[in-house]
């Protein structure tokens, strides 16, 4: 950025015309003003809007790092159960600037409509149960222990043949093969962020937690669409809820595999990122809803 101002600055000055104070100005001089300084200074100030505009999640969070400001419901009237099978949800609520214990996401309704059409494909009430059927039985836990697998093997066709004998249509081959390379991309990211410390304990930690959140939230979406009704959401919620209890032991373990989830899925990158540090946020923060709800029921 300093280097863009510098940039600008030079130019300002290379366009001016410098002259002796009893020198006069040249006649078209006087009457045609050079306007390069400010088209320049326009376009820094369009350059940094732009900058603001596309880093503004980071700016969110650091905003929200620094106030301590969790996007909760004061006096949640809901149940402590029904606010943990929403809670499991918070990393990608957070991403998604939702509420972060209620039934309804709380959200602009075009926000919440690129979600569920353009990212989910879902359009009605069967392609939100086919979505949410699929997330609920199947979702990435089942293409992550051959992965893992994979990666453990020393040479390409190794790795190609332990997939081979998982994953049968070549759509499930291709998704494989590039959950594997992200998975690789990765590994060392995750290990300098504390994620993970090894092989093994990417195994262990798996990404039930990123099926189980992203259930979650995609629920309220549907609900919050009108596309299923409270009942029927609440029963993903609870599915939800039974499949994070039966496959992570804590709030952090979630965290932790919805982290990994989200590197198996997309890879490194600028969101990867910053999903991690939301992770952590809810994790470590004493203001965190996951603080003052526990995990699991005593």
């Amino acid at each position: 950025m300093k280097t863009f101002f510098f940039f600008i600055h030079a130019l300002a000055q290379s366009n001016a015309i410098q002259f002796r104070a009893d020198e006069p100005l040249p006649l078209e001089q006087q009457t045609s003003p050079d306007y390069t300084t400010y088209v320049l200074i326009l376009i820094g100030i369009i350059f940094v809007g732009y900058f603001i505009v596309t880093k503004r999640r980071m700016f969110e969070f650091i905003f929200r790092a620094a106030t301590g400001k969790f996007n909760v419901t004061s006096n949640n009237p809901l149940s402590i159960d029904k606010q943990r099978s929403i809670l499991l949800g918070a990393v990608y609520s957070s991403q998604q600037h939702a509420r972060l214990d209620t039934l309804k996401l709380h959200i602009e309704s075009n926000r919440r409509n690129i979600i569920l059409k353009e990212w989910w494909g879902i359009q009605n009430t069967d392609d939100a149960l086919e979505t949410l059927d699929r997330l609920r039985d199947v979702g990435h836990r089942y293409f992550f222990p051959p992965v893992v697998e994979a990666m453990k093997q020393a040479g390409d066709q190794a790795k190609k043949d332990i997939l081979l004998a998982h994953f049968k249509t070549s759509e499930e081959m291709e998704r494989a093969i590039l959950f594997l390379n992200n998975l690789q991309e990765a590994l060392e990211t995750m290990k300098k962020e504390g994620t993970i410390t090894d092989m093994e304990d990417l195994a262990r930690i798996g990404v039930a937690g990123w099926d189980v959140a992203r259930l979650s939230v995609i629920t309220r979406a549907c609900y919050d669409a009108g596309y299923i009704d409270e009942e029927t959401a609440w029963s993903y919620l609870q599915a939800a809820d039974q499949l994070a209890h039966a496959t992570l032991g804590s709030w952090k373990a979630l965290g932790d595999s919805y982290v990994v989830g989200r590197y198996f899925w997309g890879g490194v990158d600028e969101a990867s990122s910053l999903i991690h540090l939301y992770a952590k946020e809810l994790s470590e923060k004493p203001q965190s809803p996951w603080k003052r709800i526990a995990f699991k029921t005593v």
